[in-house]
């Protein structure tokens, strides 16, 4: 993708649309050779950044490298289905997480946020994964769970599907809270 193209794009969606934050996401943004000029023009017209990664390339030096070119968030998506090496278990996963909270620890400044997609045969996880997040609040600002669709639901076999008040009773049980958004 051309850079200027880029650029004038974001010049658009502050005009029509009056954007606070810029959200640089789709295949893998840590690996767009022109994030950092991206980034940089971003926050040079006075908007918010936010990265959404798989985190598979992230590292405490490009974390600090991101914060220094002005990123103000960093969402991580995990989840199973991903097949990430040494993580076939949520216990894996909370492992791999807890690397991130580490990493972001030691970074400081900027806003981790974590997303998965919710399976009707993940749902059974979402307590363990919640307690996580409890434990971890001092550094993981945000947790989202997205509700898996099929797009094409004729085709598929029939599951079980997930609705949002699931997720919605799981949160409040386990938190002793209603969510703030759904």
């Amino acid at each position: 993708e051309d850079v200027n193209k880029l650029k004038k794009e974001i010049d658009m969606l502050i005009k029509i649309r009056n954007i606070q934050t810029l959200s640089i996401a789709g295949g893998e943004p840590l690996l767009y050779p022109n994030l950092n000029e991206i980034i940089s023009y971003a926050r040079k017209k006075g908007l918010k950044v936010k990265i959404v990664t798989n985190g598979c390339t992230l590292t405490e030096k490009k974390l600090e490298e991101l914060k220094n070119l002005g990123t103000t968030e960093v969402v991580i998506h995990l989840a199973l289905y991903q097949n990430r090496a040494n993580c076939t278990s949520e216990e894996e996963m909370n492992l791999l997480r807890t690397k991130y909270c580490q990493m972001f620890r030691e970074v400081r400044g900027i806003d981790l946020q974590f997303i998965m997609t919710v399976y009707p045969d993940n749902i059974k996880n979402l307590p363990r994964i919640i307690d996580f997040y409890k434990r971890n609040s001092d550094i993981v600002s945000h947790f989202i769970f997205t509700i898996y669709q099929e797009l094409f639901p004729e085709k598929a076999p029939k599951k079980k599907k997930i609705t949002v008040d699931e997720i919605r009773r799981i949160i409040e049980k386990e938190y002793n809270i209603k969510p703030c958004a759904y």
